[in-house]
């Protein structure tokens, strides 16, 4: 009740915004004695509520051991499970997961604001953005999108440019893990003409 009143989602949140600084102590004794509180003790001892079982089966990333925090991901850099990922806390969205090799985190000032933060077992998709580079040739096409098929990995957006004979294949793909993208990128890889197929990086 009370991290709702304080717009937070869920007691962790609301943990989280305390250890960041970004509410003070104060803030949080004012609201309880606003919601009818006679006496408060510590402000951190707060009923927890029993987690929602759906969220936890939804969750895919764990927040420093903790399950029901909200979570995002960065769209700068894509993480998918099997990278190496970070959290950063933000001003009242919950926190942000980055790839820990992401540009926009290498360069943060703000470190207190890094969370460490580790990958759930829930199953889900995620878009990878992948570029792939091949002389032309008839059946390209096909041959990718038959390995995507075989993968049952669906694309969700492709960008092909031909010039002077060289291919250049952009396309985000619907996957799983990093292990099944690697497999997808070394079967393309070996394809006829194909010179280069990898992940897009960010920056």
């Amino acid at each position: 009740k009370l991290a709702r009143a304080l717009d937070f989602r869920t007691p962790e949140e609301l943990y989280v915004a305390i250890g960041c600084g970004d509410i003070t102590i104060g803030k949080i004794v004012n609201k309880i004695i606003d919601l009818g509180k006679e006496k408060v003790s510590d402000p951190l001892l707060v009923p927890h509520p029993a987690l929602d079982e759906n969220k936890v089966q939804q969750a895919t990333v764990t927040v420093l051991g903790l399950k029901g925090i909200l979570t995002t991901f960065a769209r700068c850099c894509k993480p998918v499970p099997g990278d190496e990922i970070i959290g950063y806390i933000t001003r009242g969205r919950g926190v942000t997961i980055h790839r820990q090799d992401c540009p926009n985190i290498l360069s943060l000032n703000e470190r207190d604001r890094i969370i460490r933060v580790s990958w759930g077992s829930a199953p889900k998709t995620y878009p990878v953005p992948v570029e792939i580079k091949a002389y032309d040739r008839q059946g390209l096409m096909g041959d990718i999108s038959a390995i995507l098929a075989e993968e049952n990995i669906n694309i969700l957006d492709v960008n092909l440019k031909v010039s002077h004979h060289l291919a250049n294949l952009h396309l985000v793909l619907e996957v799983g893990d990093i292990a099944q993208l690697s497999r997808v990128l070394t079967r393309i890889e070996n394809l006829p003409n194909v010179t280069e197929a990898h992940r897009v990086k960010p920056g």
